[in-house]
């Protein structure tokens, strides 16, 4: 876990990486009109990958694909369990193709 958030952006400067301070469930919102072509979810819990996913299932470009850290990994990360019940409604989305057990979730229309 990175506490110090000066030091987080300074090792991504230069990278066209934003870091967005606060509670994702507020952030998301900023994403409201734009294309995204990578969502990568690390939320650890329901409420925070389900704001997330709202925003990107939309906004997700053909092409691109939304990420899950913990999707797979069931009998080792149980705290995270809230993050891939969150997941589940990309899985019955048919515009989305799931890499099988990894996560990944491609935007195919």
């Amino acid at each position: 876990m990175f506490t110090d958030l000066q030091a987080v952006r300074g090792y991504l400067d230069g990278r066209n990486i934003e870091i967005v301070a606060g509670d994702i469930a507020v952030t998301a919102g900023r994403l409201a009109g734009e294309d995204l072509v990578c969502a990568f979810v690390d939320t650890d819990n329901y409420a925070a990958a389900r704001a997330a996913i709202e925003r990107a299932q939309e906004r997700t470009q053909v092409g691109g694909a939304i990420l899950f850290e913990h999707f797979t990994g069931i009998d080792r990360f149980r705290y995270t369990l809230g993050e891939r019940i969150a997941a589940f409604p990309l899985l019955e989305d048919p515009r989305y193709f799931h890499l099988h057990g990894t996560g990944v979730f491609c935007r195919q229309r």
